[in-house]
């Protein structure tokens, strides 16, 4: 990056005046001291005009540094950052604090990245509602508090007796009107209620208002991913995300046909392809 010719036009100096102040703040030298003694150098560059290309050479570097560091993040990362920006979008509306109980239900992958992100997001107990024994195991591997058989257990029954008080925040990440309807009964007092995973556009579900007067709770959902893509990329980049646990593998093109086409395989994960491969 040809920063002298970057901050002479952002700071309206000649190009060789800059390059010279660049080459003594890079030499140790403080801005006072440069603006008393180095005037020669600088054509006499003010004292204010230095701290702000000191300012801007250090912010552009360290641009280019992360530009460097985003693109050493993996393809099979990188691809994930659409589905973990989605995921953002959603964890911002659920009004998690530090100590919340939060619940999330559907174990596949968008439901295991809602629930990393609730635990980064402050949350001190976060319990999964999954049905597939194999998911559940990848959720507890991750930070789950608890992994509950959604479909086989009486999921309000194990959650008093595993001592679970008041959930917070429930993350509904199936799409489906019968577990959208379980978590507005899960909610505790106050909670959000957010219905994430994507329904069929004709579908409908049986509330309550009283239950939602009652309890005082917030129904929300979100769509997409805005402004959330950067956060994402550098969320993963960072490694306090793990997008890795829910690939089942990076597949050719070629077989791509059967994984669509054969059930069993979708339900070891997500599949990530690639072309060249």
């Amino acid at each position: 990056m040809e920063y002298a010719k970057i901050l002479s036009a952002e700071l309206n100096v000649p190009e060789q005046y800059a390059a010279a102040a660049i080459a003594l703040i890079d030499e140790g030298n403080t801005i006072p001291f440069i603006a008393r003694y180095r005037k020669e150098a600088t054509n006499a560059m003010d004292d204010q005009v230095l701290r702000t290309l000191a300012e801007r050479l250090d912010y552009l570097r360290g641009l280019e540094k992360r530009k460097g560091e985003v693109a050493a993040v993996i393809t099979e990362q990188g691809a994930m950052t659409e589905p973990v920006a989605c995921c953002l979008h959603g964890i911002d509306m659920c009004n998690i604090k530090p100590g919340s109980t939060v619940v999330v239900i559907g174990g596949g992958m968008i439901g295991l990245l809602m629930m990393q992100l609730a635990k980064n997001a402050g949350a001190t107990k976060v319990v999964l509602l999954e049905p597939v024994e194999g998911k559940r195991e990848v959720a507890l591997k991750l930070g789950a508090d608890l992994a509950i058989d959604s479909i086989h257990e009486d999921v309000p029954a194990r959650l008093k007796q595993e001592g679970v008080g008041n959930v917070d925040v429930v993350i509904e990440c199936v799409g489906k009107p019968v577990t959208i309807e379980q978590a507005i009964q899960i909610a505790g007092h106050k909670a959000t209620v957010m219905m994430f995973g994507l329904t069929k556009p004709d579908e409908t579900i049986t509330v309550k208002p009283f239950e939602v007067f009652q309890k005082e709770l917030v129904l929300t959902s979100s769509y997409i991913n805005p402004y959330t893509q950067r956060r994402a990329l550098e969320l993963i980049d960072s490694g306090r995300l793990d997008v890795s646990s829910m690939v089942a593998k990076v597949a050719s093109l070629d077989e791509l046909g059967a994984i669509l086409s054969d059930p069993a395989l979708r339900a070891m994960g997500k599949y990530i392809i690639d072309p060249s491969k």
